[in-house]
């Protein structure tokens, strides 16, 4: 189960139109209330990231801390940018 009630089988995994990157090459979309946007945008810019480069961090953070997701020692696989 995924936060909001949301279970790990209802969660779509959509292609992007242009791949810019082979690291990237599907798009999430979440909804967030404004006082927790604007919280997540001014700590991801005071960490010197944008926000989607900050959301992937966590998100991959979480997911090997779970054991979801491999560890990795290449940099490249952590996605940051």
């Amino acid at each position: 189960m995924l936060g909001g009630g949301v279970k790990a089988s209802q969660v779509m995994c959509l292609p992007r139109k242009r791949k810019s990157s082979s690291f990237k090459d599907s798009q999430m979309t979440i909804r967030v209330n404004c006082r927790i946007k604007e919280a997540a945008v001014e700590f991801a810019h005071s960490m010197g990231l944008d926000v989607s480069e900050w959301l992937r961090s966590l998100v991959a953070s979480e997911l090997k801390r779970a054991g979801r997701l491999p560890a990795s020692n290449d940099p490249a696989e952590d996605d940051h940018g």
